[in-house]
């Protein structure tokens, strides 16, 4: 009789537990819950600023840009040299180190020299040296994927040993979400190292379960399809107030006739930038109250146009 009563309580909660899996198509990843950040307006410094150039830290916070803070509601600010008296978020120091975060996701708050990245590769990741700003991009999406509270995809414990023999490495998260992904960005046994700096489907539907999807355009343009010898000139207006604290997140889409066609964007507080054509789909970010759109046109295509949305905006304090 107790055989039988214990088979039949191992039957049910093989029940019990096929009945309580998480639906993959909801919820992705491996995130330590407790270190999300309850802002999605996350300021950024940067450590001993004469340890990189400008271009260094303009191509990380593209990386950055056109990543995590490109499919969801989240929006990183500053970006400036850090103020030892000032409270930052994450603090980023520059090193001849192999790149690392001291914790992840809000245990970063405000944490002397909380990520390192690297701008030389003479000591580590010689091989970075071929190609040092993308290279140093790619690392950055996946150091802001732990600082936003993503830990390792290979730290899961269903990491099937069969496809991934990396050893675990770092903090492991505390949720466990949806299928284990190859692709992820998080993940040493991705076949494409960091998986070239791009997020995987998977990854974006993470970062969206905790940090909110994309909302709608506050603004919108659309050339659409252009004929020969087009000169628009129109303006996008955010709101009145701080003009000059206000940070704006814009995202042009489209193609153009390459080097013949062309669109400039400038704001009421900075004057147009360079000529952009071909192929685009970027997203950068201005200051001030108004975004300026000068397109122009000397031969026709047969494509949808340019396409630019404002998806968000900050004061930047």
């Amino acid at each position: 009789m107790k055989r039988i009563l214990l088979i039949l309580l191992i039957l049910s909660v093989n029940v019990l537990m096929a009945n309580v899996k998480y639906n993959p198509t909801i919820y992705r990843g491996y995130v330590l819950n407790s270190s999300i950040w309850n802002d999605s307006n996350i300021h950024v410094c940067w450590e001993d600023f004469e340890q990189s150039t400008p271009e260094y830290r303009n191509a990380i916070r593209s990386a950055i840009l056109n990543t995590w803070e490109r499919h969801s509601s989240l929006f990183f600010s500053g970006w400036q040299e850090c103020v030892n008296n000032e409270s930052e978020n994450i603090r980023i120091q520059v090193a001849d180190v192999g790149p690392h975060v001291k914790a992840i996701g809000n245990r970063l708050d405000n944490l002397d020299n909380g990520m390192v990245l690297n701008n030389t590769y003479q000591s580590w990741g010689t091989s970075c040296q071929n190609n040092i700003l993308e290279c140093s991009q790619t690392i950055a999406v996946h150091e802001f994927g732990h600082a936003l509270g993503i830990a390792h995809e290979h730290n899961r414990p269903d990491t099937p040993i069969d496809t991934c023999t990396d050893a675990p490495q770092g903090t492991n998260g505390d949720i466990i979400i949806g299928d284990w992904d190859l692709n992820s960005v998080m993940n040493y046994c991705n076949p494409t190292w960091n998986n070239g700096g791009n997020l995987s489907q998977i990854d974006i539907e993470t970062i969206q379960r905790f940090y909110g999807t994309v909302n709608p355009p506050i603004a919108s343009w659309s050339s659409g399809q252009y004929s020969n010898n087009e000169a628009i000139d129109t303006t996008l207006v955010v709101e009145n107030g701080r003009c000059e604290d206000k940070e704006i997140l814009l995202t042009i889409k489209g193609e153009t006739e390459s080097n013949f066609d062309y669109i400039q964007i400038g704001t009421d507080e900075e004057p147009y930038g360079p000529r952009l054509s071909g192929a685009l789909n970027l997203s950068r970010t201005y200051h001030g109250c108004e975004i300026k759109i000068r397109f122009r046109s000397d031969s026709s295509i047969t494509t949808g146009g340019i396409h630019v949305s404002i998806n968000k905006t900050r004061l930047d304090t």
